[in-house]
């Protein structure tokens, strides 16, 4: 959503030009203070974003006028305006579960045996195993859906 409102915004100011871009910014500045306020509906800074607000910087648009028409902080605008590339996000590693060690495990008693999830937990309570019940459960629903499911 905000990815498209933003080429759009774009798009005008590029056809208008920057000065009825700033006379009609009243209604922009309004709205981006609401999606500012509304939780969810921020989202990273895309290519598409950084090229729109890089191209806004160059043709001379303030940074605090930049801001006000996106609902971006200041402080974002500067960093990329100011950056020579646009924004490259990466995935993050996957966290280790308490739960790894003992999956083999779990997989194998559920293939011969339909156990219950409290069974299986505490089996491997037993076995040193320092997690709680709710991820135990939950891996052992999932667990069963995949060797019902052919």
């Amino acid at each position: 959503m905000q990815n498209g409102n933003l080429q759009r915004r774009s798009q005008r100011v590029l056809n208008l030009g920057f000065t009825e871009f700033h006379h009609r910014g009243t209604e922009r500045t309004e709205n981006a203070q609401r999606r500012r306020f509304k939780k969810g509906l921020r989202q990273m800074l895309g290519t598409e974003d950084y090229l729109v607000l890089k191209n806004w910087f160059d043709q001379g648009v303030s940074i605090s006028e930049i801001a006000r028409q996106t609902g971006y902080d200041r402080r974002t605008i500067r960093k990329y305006a100011t950056s020579s590339s646009p924004p490259v996000y990466r995935k993050r590693a996957r966290k280790a579960s308490k739960l790894d060690g003992y999956r083999d495990y779990i997989t194998g008693r559920l293939q011969k045996y339909p156990l219950s999830a409290k069974r299986i937990y505490d089996e491997i309570l037993e076995m040193g195993f320092e997690g709680k019940y709710s991820i135990v459960k939950e891996f052992v629903r999932e667990t069963k859906q995949k060797i019902r499911a052919p």
